[in-house]
């Protein structure tokens, strides 16, 4: 679990592929408070037959981009992804 916890950090976002659901995809995302700790999460899920790998770096960033803007409210100027 721990090696998997490091990648999701270092890539910025986390992934469920059906893991808890089948049929369902999920991506999350951290929102910091003013001090840079992770307070929340944002996420988006889409049923598998609608989710479309060649697109999840652009979900991905779709949420980093109303992650940001939820943490700058918060705070925090200096969002990492």
């Amino acid at each position: 679990m721990l090696p998997l916890l490091d990648k999701v950090r270092a890539q910025g976002y986390g992934e469920d592929n059906e893991e808890q659901e089948e049929g369902l995809r999920c991506i999350g995302v951290p929102v910091f408070d003013r001090f840079g700790v992770v307070i929340a999460g944002l996420s988006i899920s889409f049923p598998t037959l609608r989710f479309s790998e060649e697109r999840l770096q652009e979900y991905v960033a779709m949420l980093h981009a109303a992650a940001r803007k939820i943490s700058e409210q918060m705070g925090y100027n200096d969002y990492p992804f």
